[in-house]
C-alpha cells in the first residue's frame, strides 16, 4: 500500500499547472482621450514621457490582480496603478515588449505591433484561462536556480523526480521541501498549501565551491534577514591600469599608483532588494526578486539607506572607497592577477550583455566567486563607491578617500547591459548623485564590526 501511495504521489508530478495567462486578442488599441491619469507619474526618473497602458482583466480576482508583476525589455521603466478591473500602467513609449506574471499562473508576453506615443493611451485585455482546481487538492510547481535538475524531498520522503515538477493534487498543508544537486548547497524550504491553492516556488541553490575563505568573515542580521560581510586584510596593491588589462585601459586608469589599506570588510554580495527592503519598507528596482541586486538606486538614495542601517544594527556600515573597492575586486592579498574579478573570462565571473543577452540583472552569487569568496564584483550592477570622481597620481597613497572637490561620484564594476571591457577590476565610471537607473547598485563596507 505504501509503494502505492508513493507511486501515485510521484507520478503526480508529472501532471500540468491548469492556470493560464493570455492576452486577449485583438485586445490592444490606442485610446484616445484617456481621463483621470496621475499627471505626476507622467515623466520617469530621468524626464522622459511616459505612455499609459490600461491592463483589463478577465476572471482575475481583485487580490490576484493586484499581485500581477510587469517586466519589459531593457530600457523599460513602469508606474503602476491598481484599478478597479484592471491595472494602469506608466510605461516607457519606446518598450517593445511587456511580460505579465503571476506567482501561481503561467506568465504571458505581448509584443507591441507599433510604436506607442508619449502621454498617449493603449488598452489590452488578459484573461486567466485557467480551469479551477477541484475536490479540494492544492498545486504545486517547484523549479530550481540558477540550473533545474535538483532531486527532491518532500517531508523527508525522496521522490523519483527532479526539478522542474508539478503536482495538481497535494493535499492541504505545510510542506517540507529539500532540493540538492551536486556542485550545489542544498536547500530546504517549508511552504503552507491551502485548499484549491496554486502555487509555484522557485528555491535558489547556492553553488558549493568547496573554498576555504576566511574564517573572520562577519555575519549581520536586521528585521530577519542575514548578510554576510567578507574580511579583506589589509595591504599594499597597484591601483589602476595594470598588466593585465593589456591594451584595454582608458586614461583615467592612469597613472598607476601604490596604495596601502588597513584591514576592513566588503559586503559578500550585492546589497539585495530583500535586504533593502527589510531596512527601508519599499523596494525602487525595476527587475523584481528578493535575490536579485537592488537599483534604481542613486548614491543619495543609498546614504539615507545606511543611516537607517546603522541605526538598527548599531554597526557603522558605508560605502567602499574606491581604493578599497579595486583591492577587493583584485582578491586582495590573494590576488591572482585577474583582468575580472575572480577569472580572465568575464563568462565565469560576470553578468554582463553577453551572458545575460541584454535583458535584465541576474540573482547574486550564481556566477564563480574571486579569490576572496566575493561574488559579482564584475558585471550585474554598477556600484557606487564613496568617493568623489577625480584623475589619478602616481603618488604612494594610504587609505585614500578620494578627490575632496567634484560634483560626480564613482561607480565601478560594470552591470548587465555593459560589454566585457566595462568590468574590467580597474575600469572607472562616475555619474551624479542623485541620478538613479536600472543599472546601478550597491554594496557594503565597514571598518569595524
Amino acid at each position: 500500500m505504501k509503494k502505492f501511495i508513493l507511486l501515485f504521489f510521484t507520478l503526480l508530478l508529472s501532471l500540468p499547472l491548469l492556470a493560464q495567462l493570455e492576452v486577449k486578442e485583438g485586445s490592444f488599441k490606442e485610446v484616445p482621450g484617456f481621463v483621470n491619469i496621475n499627471t505626476e507619474k507622467m515623466y520617469d526618473d530621468n524626464d522622459k514621457p511616459y505612455a499609459v497602458l490600461k491592463i483589463k482583466t478577465e476572471n482575475i480576482s481583485s487580490k490576484e490582480r493586484h499581485e500581477l508583476s510587469f517586466k519589459g525589455d531593457a530600457q523599460t521603466f513602469f508606474e503602476v496603478e491598481y484599478k478597479d478591473g484592471e491595472v494602469w500602467l506608466y510605461i516607457s513609449y519606446y518598450a517593445s515588449y511587456i511580460k505579465i506574471s503571476h506567482e501561481e499562473f503561467s506568465s504571458t508576453e505581448f509584443h507591441f505591433p507599433f510604436d506607442m506615443k508619449p502621454k498617449c493611451g493603449y488598452e489590452l485585455t488578459i484573461v486567466n484561462k485557467s480551469a479551477p482546481i477541484s475536490n479540494g487538492w492544492a498545486s504545486l510547481t517547484i523549479t530550481t536556480s540558477p540550473e533545474n535538475g535538483a532531486e527532491i524531498t518532500i517531508n523527508g520522503r525522496e521522490l523519483d523526480a527532479i526539478t522542474p515538477h508539478t503536482n495538481n493534487m497535494l493535499p492541504p498543508g505545510k510542506y517540507e521541501i529539500l532540493v540538492t544537486k551536486e556542485g550545489f548547497q542544498p536547500v530546504s524550504q517549508t511552504i503552507e498549501l491551502q485548499e484549491n491553492e496554486s502555487k509555484s516556488i522557485e528555491i535558489y541553490m547556492p553553488y558549493d565551491y568547496g573554498q576555504d575563505f576566511d574564517a573572520s568573515n562577519q555575519t549581520f542580521t536586521v528585521n530577519g534577514v542575514t548578510f554576510e560581510m567578507i574580511l579583506v586584510k589589509g595591504g599594499t596593491f597597484t591601483m589602476g591600469c595594470t598588466s593585465e588589462q593589456g591594451e584595454d585601459c582608458n586614461g583615467d586608469e592612469k597613472p598607476t599608483h601604490r596604495v596601502t589599506l588597513s584591514d576592513y570588510y566588503i559586503g559578500k554580495f550585492e546589497v539585495t532588494q530583500e535586504l533593502w527592503q527589510a531596512v527601508m519598507g519599499d523596494n525602487p528596482s525595476s527587475f523584481r526578486g528578493t535575490n536579485l541586486p537592488v537599483e534604481r538606486v542613486s548614491w543619495n538614495d543609498i546614504q539615507e539607506f545606511i543611516k537607517k542601517l546603522n541605526q538598527q544594527t548599531g554597526v557603522n556600515f558605508r560605502l567602499p572607497t574606491e581604493a578599497e573597492w579595486e583591492f577587493a575586486a583584485k582578491g586582495g592579498n590573494k590576488s591572482k592577477g585577474y583582468k575580472y574579478s575572480g577569472s580572465n573570462n568575464a563568462d565565469e565571473v560576470a553578468w554582463y550583455t553577453t551572458t545575460t543577452n541584454h535583458s535584465r540583472t541576474k540573482s547574486v552569487g550564481i556566477k564563480l566567486p574571486n579569490e576572496l569568496g566575493i561574488y559579482d564584483m564584475s558585471g550585474n550592477v554598477w556600484e557606487w563607491c564613496q568617493d568623489r570622481y577625480g584623475n589619478y597620481s602616481n603618488e604612494n597613497q594610504t587609505n585614500p578617500t578620494g578627490p575632496s572637490l567634484g560634483s560626480h561620484r564613482v561607480l565601478r564594476g560594470g552591470s548587465w547591459s555593459d560589454y566585457a571591457m566595462c568590468c574590467r577590476v580597474s575600469y572607472r565610471h562616475d555619474y551624479n548623485p542623485g541620478y538613479r537607473n536600472i543599472y546601478y547598485g550597491f554594496r557594503l563596507a565597514l571598518s569595524e564590526p
